[in-house]
């Protein structure tokens, strides 16, 4: 059976009415049901919240070495991202037909794996699959884990940054002889990278 209100034991409880229409069994219930909010006024000593910052001082060392390998991972992580980024958008921008298609799937699994599983996969499943040969550190698995999911991003900012510059600009330079490879090396990635480098920012 229902019991005519329910009360928590904690000080800043809400006693809940009954449901409207159901019948209680005298007025005296009727009003220890009605809801009751705690005063903003009263406040037990549990309840207070201050800032200890001796506890920072105290731990100034693991912090210290936490940033430190942050700051290393983020570095290291970027760098890697960026090269293979660059080399993901040139295999799909000059390489034959089969390696393009390979570079589409690699941008494509990356861009659509979480973080976390690629660095489950890399720390559990790669010494298991290479035989126990590959077994890298919890740092470099990180900075890979990291670095290929920059990379899928960076490789498709790339090819947006790329798809954007003017026709104008790409019939000038084979108006000039340039051929495919000196148009990209020296005309659309240069513009790519400048124009890439806001949302490559965002992603870092």
């Amino acid at each position: 059976m229902i019991s005519d209100c329910w009360r928590s034991s904690t000080p800043h409880s809400i006693i809940f009415a009954r449901p409207v229409g159901s019948a209680s069994p005298n007025e005296s219930t009727r009003s220890n049901c009605s809801m009751r909010f705690p005063d903003s006024n009263q406040r037990s000593p549990g309840n207070e919240l201050s800032w200890d910052w001796s506890a920072v001082a105290r731990n100034a060392g693991p912090l210290g070495a936490g940033l430190w390998i942050t700051l290393l991972l983020t570095v290291a992580a970027v760098t890697l991202g960026t090269a293979t980024g660059l080399l993901l958008f040139a295999m799909r921008r000059l390489a034959p037909a089969p390696i393009r298609v390979v570079s589409l799937v690699l941008v494509d699994v990356f861009r659509s794996l979480p973080i976390l599983v690629t660095l489950i996969w890399l720390f559990f499943c790669l010494p298991i699959l290479s035989g126990g040969v590959l077994r890298p550190s919890p740092f470099w698995v990180a900075t890979i884990g990291l670095a290929l999911n920059f990379a899928a991003l960076y490789a498709e900012i790339l090819r947006s940054a790329y798809d954007s510059i003017p026709h104008g600009q790409v019939e000038a330079a084979y108006g000039l002889q340039f051929t495919r490879t000196q148009f990209l090396l020296h005309v659309a990635l240069p513009e790519a990278a400048w124009r890439s480098l806001a949302p490559r920012s965002a992603r870092s």
